[in-house]
């Protein structure tokens, strides 16, 4: 009798991880994962922000400028449509040919906000803080970068939720393993 209670918990625990819409707003680590530049050279990278698609949003971004060479961002600020949950985003590393060899994170924080009409009333905006962007300057290189080409896809994504699906899933047969063991 425990084990029909608890397997139909578990079912329906799946069945409210499908159908709740979840709320989130976030940003992808940049790609590539570490930047391998000579004094003198530059990269790109890209990144992307996440969003639920409800409500227009206004976004910025705000690197810390805590290296000694420059990146910088091929928009510092931008608008997200309704309807819209990803936003590719793409910048330039250069660093100077005095840039010391070694390793270097720079970090940016993204802000996005709800865009509301006058009189409507408070918004929350979602910050996203310390996204590094990693680079290593060395005096030769031993890999080739991912060229960031404007014409290819974006990286494929799979949802948050399918995450919470999955632990649900592997949970419930846990679970059912265990009672059934228990039964016999």
């Amino acid at each position: 009798m425990k084990n029909k209670k608890i397997i139909q918990l578990s079912i329906l625990f799946i069945f409210l991880l499908i159908f709740i819409k979840t709320v989130y707003a976030g940003v992808n680590y940049p790609i590539p994962n570490e930047i391998q530049l000579k004094p003198g050279e530059e990269g790109r990278f890209l990144f992307i922000v996440t969003s639920t698609g409800t409500f227009v949003q206004n976004c910025a971004i705000y690197p810390d400028s805590k290296v000694p060479f420059v990146v910088e961002f091929d928009e510092t600020s931008f608008t997200m449509p309704q309807g819209e949950k990803e936003k590719l985003l793409r910048g330039t590393v250069s660093t100077t040919k005095e840039t010391e060899i070694g390793k270097y994170t720079e970090t940016f924080s993204v802000t996005c906000t709800p865009q509301s009409e006058e009189g409507e009333g408070s918004t929350i905006s979602t910050t996203i803080r310390n996204i590094p962007v990693n680079v290593d300057v060395v005096g030769e290189r031993t890999h080739v970068n991912l060229v960031v080409d404007e014409q290819k896809e974006k990286p494929i994504q799979v949802p948050t939720y399918f995450y919470f699906i999955l632990i649900a899933v592997i949970i419930a047969i846990i679970i059912y393993i265990i009672y059934s063991k228990k039964n016999k």
